[in-house]
């Protein structure tokens, strides 16, 4: 973003809310959502927006249709995180964009099912938390993935249960830090 204020940017192919999102190697990647505002039509279809091309590109469906998915990169991968069916409860489903080979792959599910949760990736491991089941409201739930021994782990829980939430990496940083960082207008 150059100067002050909003910029446009290329719409998206797919029209689309509650999907999960990313940025990996410069690249901004968004994936599965709702097609409509009554929650039926969930949405396969990933897109990656890269910057110096100027608009959105398709990229090959995920294999399970999904709203309100996690989403987070880590160690070069698009990692979409559960979400909901078009009916029925939350499911526990990840599945994996590879850039390098163009092509999605499915990861150890989740210990158990969420749908909008938050995922943020950690050093090498990716953090998923809160959420809502489907059935019993929002969640304490956080868990950790380990890709490399393609297992989940159970964190401490969080305070408070929240759904609908959206997690970042810091880098190291805290909220105060975060705060204090001059913008780059």
């Amino acid at each position: 973003m150059s100067g002050a204020g909003w910029q446009p940017e290329a719409p998206l192919n797919v029209a689309r809310f509650g999907a999960a999102g990313a940025e990996l190697g410069g690249a901004v990647y968004v994936a599965g959502g709702w097609a409509d505002v009554n929650f039926q039509t969930a949405l396969a279809d990933a897109e990656r927006l890269l910057p110096s091309r100027g608009g959105w590109q398709m990229l090959p469906p995920m294999p399970t249709r999904r709203g309100n998915p996690a989403g987070a990169a880590l160690g070069g991968f698009f990692y979409v995180v559960s979400g909901y069916p078009p009916t029925g409860p939350a499911f526990d489903v990840v599945e994996v964009y590879d850039p390098a080979h163009n092509s999605w792959a499915s990861a150890t599910p989740l210990p158990s099912p969420l749908g909008s949760a938050g995922a943020a990736a950690n050093g090498d491991r990716l953090y998923v938390a809160g959420g809502d089941d489907g059935i019993g409201g929002a969640q304490h739930t956080m868990f950790s993935y380990d890709p490399q021994a393609q297992h989940w782990q159970q964190e401490p829980p969080m305070p408070t249960a929240r759904g609908l939430l959206k997690m970042i990496d810091l880098q190291g940083r805290t909220g105060e830090e975060v705060a204090a960082i001059p913008s780059q207008a």
